[in-house]
Parts: structure tokens; C-alpha cells; sequence
């Protein structure tokens, strides 16, 4: 179950906004750590969207205290 934070979650899940927000980053600098794989996110489609990438909350806090990437 996933508690309302105000922040865009999706099973634990952030996707790159909600991402953006609790890193105090924009958009932008959040998609460009996905590329530079520094953050872990998987891209899914969803119903009536085209793809979006979700980032895992965990995924986010390692990335915050500078931890190594989730393989």
C-alpha cells in the first residue's frame, strides 16, 4: 500500500517529477542521471500515457547518501 505524500508514487515507486521534488533537482537533471545511470529507474508504459520511468524510493534514498548503484 502506498501512503499519499503529495509526491507522484506509484507502488513505492517515484516516477521522474516525484523524483525531481524529493531531490530538489528539476526534471531535466533527474533524466539526465537515469541516462548517466547514476540513478536506477525502469521505463513502463502505462494506460493512456506513452512510457514513464519509475525510480524506486530505496533507489532514491542510496543515490541521496551517495551510495553504489543497485545492480
Amino acid at each position: 500500500m502506498t501512503v499519499s505524500t503529495g509526491l507522484d508514487m506509484i507502488d513505492e515507486k517515484y516516477t521522474v517529477r516525484g523524483a525531481a521534488q524529493v531531490l530538489d533537482v528539476v526534471t531535466e537533471t533527474v533524466r539526465r542521471y537515469i541516462r548517466e545511470g547514476s540513478l536506477q529507474a525502469e521505463k513502463i508504459r502505462v494506460k493512456g500515457k506513452k512510457e514513464v520511468w519509475l525510480i524506486d524510493a530505496a533507489d532514491i534514498e542510496r543515490f541521496r547518501n551517495g551510495g553504489a548503484k543497485r545492480k
